[in-house]
């Protein structure tokens, strides 16, 4: 009689036993490296709309704000004053009479429209809270140099107290990062 080879019932419900604890071990470990990564991406995109708005700013030579939005997927697209919103995504228009407002001039002025050059939309508002410390807009002259002075962002995470820093430099309107090691998240 031929002896076969395989494994008994025994020894796979058991092997399926361990596999089921190594895996309720690693999943909240990998749960907060996606709240990493979402709060990452979400920083990353914020650095390059700044980077965007300020080149728009100097090659169209005309002032550009990027702004929260109380409802990135409204029709109607403004600027919010609650700098709350964050959370929900921004948009990157260009502002020529610099009131932080989409402004239709038709025909009363020889001014161009404003337009609105970019749309985000924060799909990961609940996994990453972005706390700005200075105004709820940043303008670009056409120069490229900010209006007012530094704004500075802090991306948290609360489940996990992941943060970073992001920072666009007085004046210069120049975007880096900063390691936020000595900021905390409220």
């Amino acid at each position: 009689m031929r002896r076969s080879s395989g494994f008994t019932i025994t020894e796979l419900m058991l092997g399926l036993a361990i596999m089921g604890v190594l895996m309720a071990l690693a999943a909240p470990s990998f749960r907060d490296q996606i709240r990493r990564s979402a709060a990452s991406k979400v920083q990353e995109d914020l650095y390059a709309d700044l980077i965007l708005a300020r080149s728009e700013a100097i090659a169209r030579a005309r002032s550009v704000t990027i702004c929260p939005v109380a409802n990135a997927t409204a029709a109607t697209l403004d600027c919010s004053t609650n700098t709350d919103h964050w959370n929900n995504g921004w948009i990157v228009i260009t502002d020529t009479d610099e009131n932080s407002a989409l402004t239709d001039y038709a025909a009363t002025d020889n001014r161009p429209d404003d337009e609105v050059i970019r749309v985000y939309i924060n799909s990961s508002s609940d996994a990453v809270d972005i706390q700005p410390n200075g105004g709820s807009a940043l303008r670009y002259n056409s120069r490229g140099f900010l209006e007012v002075g530094q704004q500075s962002f802090l991306f948290c995470d609360s489940i996990s107290g992941f943060h970073e820093a992001l920072v666009v430099a007085p004046g210069t309107g120049r975007v880096r990062y900063t390691d936020g090691a000595t900021l905390t998240c409220s």
